[in-house]
């Protein structure tokens, strides 16, 4: 008796490959997925050390401000907050801080735009006795205070 074997090609399955991964074919791609991370996490360290400068840099803008509000305020003769904004009276001229946007501008004679401060979110100005408190919340949620005393006697207005 003669067996007839019927081999049936399969017509629209094309095979690619009889073979399977081979060992070397792992270590290539492993290999590939090492050098990928190794070039990746360079990258993330940048990032992160990149948010921790921002946050450097707001804190010496937040000390340069607190410096020159600190010389104005002792040099004032008056002080006033009105609408949410801090009114410095000296001989002629009037200086007025308020937020502007998410900034921190300084006005002198309801004129110019001088920024010092970026990236404000709120900020209160506080009369206290013979002081300003200044309260800020930057934007990315940090707050900041400063309480400035005058060297001369204001005079309220009450």
């Amino acid at each position: 008796m003669r067996i007839i074997l019927f081999m049936v090609k399969k017509r629209f399955v094309v095979y690619l490959n009889d073979r399977a991964f081979t060992l070397i074919d792992t270590l290539f791609a492993f290999s590939i997925f090492i050098i990928i991370i190794f070039f990746i996490s360079p990258v993330f360290q940048l990032m992160l050390n990149n948010r921790d400068i921002l946050g450097r840099l707001q804190v010496m803008e937040w000390e340069v401000f607190s410096s020159q509000i600190k010389k104005e305020i002792h040099g004032s003769q008056n002080a006033v907050v009105v609408g949410g904004n801090l009114v410095l009276s000296e001989d002629t001229e009037t200086i007025v801080y308020e937020k502007y946007n998410n900034i921190l501008r300084r006005r002198v004679n309801n004129s110019g735009h001088e920024v010092v401060l970026q990236n404000v979110s709120e900020v209160t100005f506080t009369l206290l006795n013979n002081a300003v408190r200044v309260s800020l919340k930057s934007l990315n949620g940090k707050e900041y205070s400063i309480t400035i005393y005058s060297f001369l006697e204001w005079k309220t207005s009450a």
